[in-house]
């Protein structure tokens, strides 16, 4: 989702002066991760926030509930895809999801 990758780059090279530029790549990769799963998965609108502190950058995607909760997927290794939730595990230094009403956020921090 290169327009995700992008926004988040904008965001946190204008607004957070975030650090080393890996974690402007690892928010930038998270939100694309978080924003193609709600395209497949959830419903319109999509949201997507970024925010950060002095020690921590945000990433948020809200979007209309899907029928499955968001869950790190154990896939057949021939499959090219069903990693992104594990590699959000591996890059951020927390991550979860909510309902809230009929729709879910999802959100991953990464500490600088």
């Amino acid at each position: 989702m290169p327009t995700a990758r992008r926004l988040v780059r904008d965001c946190l090279a204008a607004a957070c002066h975030p650090g080393p530029e890996s974690l402007i790549e690892d928010a930038a990769l998270i939100a694309s991760e978080f924003v193609t799963n709600a395209l497949e998965h959830g419903h319109p609108p999509i949201d997507l926030l970024v925010g950060c502190d002095d020690s921590t950058v945000r990433i948020e995607v809200t979007s209309g509930t899907g029928p499955t909760s968001p869950a790190a997927a154990d896939p057949d290794p021939g499959t090219p895809d069903g990693r992104g939730l594990t590699i959000v595990g591996m890059l951020a230094a927390d991550w979860g999801w909510r309902r809230e009403g009929g729709r879910i956020r999802v959100w991953a921090e990464l500490t600088r």
